[in-house]
């Protein structure tokens, strides 16, 4: 047991150190809990039809789905789930005899869905070729779901198939070619209880650019010729999580809902390990999780997606001893953020959503505990993000400021950053708002909306600059109320041209950012700056 512990320690502090010590605890839209039901519900294409009968589902799964083997009805059962306020969708459906869905049928509905609703699109993918894949990359997919097996025997044992995994790598070459983010499946024990080529499957899924991984186990569920196998014991699962977090310490791992039900030793054990999201999560579960996290004298703060989660999922955050919640609104505007994270984009997120997630984390958390994440240089005028800051701090919130920085081989890898003294004005106007020195209503904005002045006195406004704190990172605090963030840098690279300061700025940094704004050296004479408006020289 001594080096399964190693083993254990050894992961969970990998999963901490590209991820940090959240762990996301989910409910799929199939399942109840506590009244409280998913709001990611799975659709099945094909009604309870498969062709297959996998000996491990036996079309089980897909009697409970809602039903919508016609493009029309899933067009009509996605628009009422959105209008529920469900956050996605799961189409999923039964395979013929190649391992394939349907999805030529659906490719113009799933495009409907997308066009219609602001529903997250996932797919049980099943098996698919290149022209499927780039069909569904274009109708709007978001990602795909896919089961990967390692070995030929335990492939055409269970799922009946008379090809091999091949089959199984060429779906993954053409989904990764058409650039579908993959969520791969493994699952523990599908060869009749036994652990047999878990760990090839997982090789296999290395050589792709996987966000996140899903482990479940075998269920053996009663009516399938699987029922009363003897499935994996908790130990045997957890050596499936630690392996990954090894091969692919960048990857996401999640605990699937496809698990022996009340087994809640693989629930421990996964935590122990580090998995970073959990499905249905036990009550011990949880407790476990809350004592490795307080086990760290730091506060904890949450970067959180309101998406997919609830004002419920809030309240069981604070439950669950988080300190203080971030909001990654980004864009100044409801048009530049449909443009680059809504409906421009193929997104599912709302500015509504968003704006009433932090409102509701500010009601949870406390004023002061909740705040919201602002990008400069995504398009907006300086006048649009000073009102976006200023509608924050009025909420009793604070913001946290980034400069855009172009990430290679993204889709803006060649849009340049903001100007250094357009991201400096800005980070003036957050340190006088925040700290309600002034307001963003009274500035004083040029024709293009450019701050112009700060609508405070100019002895001031120099004592303010000349400290340096205005520039510095902006990001969660520890307990001793400095800032605490572990991404210091954030949005450039340690160097001359630094945007946030992790640390203080010198004399000579102050210096360097005075001539960044375009303003004379230290000690200018403040009766000089009467007439002075803070723009570039």
């Amino acid at each position: 047991m001594a080096g399964l512990e190693r083993m254990l320690r050894q992961a969970r502090e990998l999963s901490w150190e590209f991820f940090g010590k959240a762990i996301t605890f989910y409910l799929p839209g199939m399942f109840s809990y506590n009244g409280l039901r998913g709001r990611y519900p799975a659709i099945s294409i094909t009604g309870s039809h498969c062709a297959l009968m996998c000996d491990h589902c036996k079309a089980k799964i897909l009697e409970p789905m809602p039903s919508a083997t016609s493009p029309e009805v899933l067009v009509e059962k996605c628009k009422r789930l959105s209008e529920k306020g469900c956050h996605g969708v799961l189409i999923s459906g039964g395979c013929d005899q190649q391992g394939r869905l349907p999805w030529w049928d659906f490719i113009d509905a799933i495009a409907r869905v997308k066009e219609q609703t602001d529903l997250y699109v996932s797919i049980h993918s099943g098996l698919v070729d290149k022209h499927i894949a780039f069909a569904l990359k274009g109708a709007g997919v978001d990602q795909a779901l896919i089961d990967v097996i390692g070995d030929d025997e335990t492939y055409q044992s269970i799922y009946h198939v008379e090809f091999g995994i091949s089959r199984i790598c060429d779906s993954l070459d053409a989904l990764s070619m058409a650039d579908i983010p993959m969520v791969p499946h493994v699952i523990c024990g599908l060869y009749y209880g036994k652990m047999r080529s878990e760990t090839k499957a997982l090789e296999i899924i290395s050589r792709y650019p996987v966000d996140q991984l899903v482990i479940v186990s075998l269920m053996a569920i009663p009516g399938t010729p699987l029922e009363g196998i003897v499935t994996p014991a908790p130990q045997e699962i957890t050596h499936v999580i630690i392996d990954p977090r090894m091969m692919m310490p960048r990857t996401r791992i999640s605990l699937g809902c496809a698990r022996q039900r009340g087994n809640e030793d693989i629930e421990i054990l996964a935590i122990e390990a580090g998995v970073n999201r959990m499905a249905l999560p036990s009550e011990r579960a949880i407790q476990r999780a809350n004592a490795l996290r307080s086990s760290f004298d730091i506060p904890v703060s949450l970067l959180i997606s309101p998406t997919v989660l609830s004002r419920e999922d809030l309240v069981r955050f604070k439950q669950a001893d988080a300190d203080k919640i971030g909001v990654a609104i980004d864009l100044a505007t409801e048009e530049l953020f449909r443009r680059y994270r809504g409906k421009g984009v193929g997104g599912p997120h709302r500015w509504d959503r968003y704006w009433r997630c932090l409102a509701d984390s500010l009601d949870i958390f406390g004023q002061g505990n909740a705040g919201a994440h602002f990008i400069v240089g995504m398009g907006e005028t300086e006048q649009e993000m000073a009102m976006s800051i200023q509608k924050v701090r009025d909420m009793g919130g604070s913001t946290h400021l980034f400069s855009f920085y172009p990430e290679p081989r993204s889709a803006m890898a060649d849009v340049p950053p903001p100007p250094i003294d357009q991201y400096r004005r800005i980070q003036l106007a957050r340190y006088i708002i925040d700290n309600q020195i002034g307001r963003a209503g009274h500035f004083s904005y040029g024709p293009e909306g450019k701050i112009l002045d700060f609508g405070i006195p100019s002895v001031e406004l120099e004592q303010i600059i000349d400290s340096g704190e205005p520039f510095r990172t902006s990001g969660c605090e520890g307990y001793d109320g400095q800032v605490a963030c572990n991404r210091p840098y954030a949005n450039c690279r340690p160097g001359p041209e630094i945007r946030n300061f992790p640390f203080p700025p010198t004399p000579e940094d102050i210096r360097m950012i005075r001539a960044q704004m375009g303003l004379s050296p230290v000690g200018y004479h403040p009766r000089q700056l009467d007439a002075y408006s803070i723009t570039a020289q």
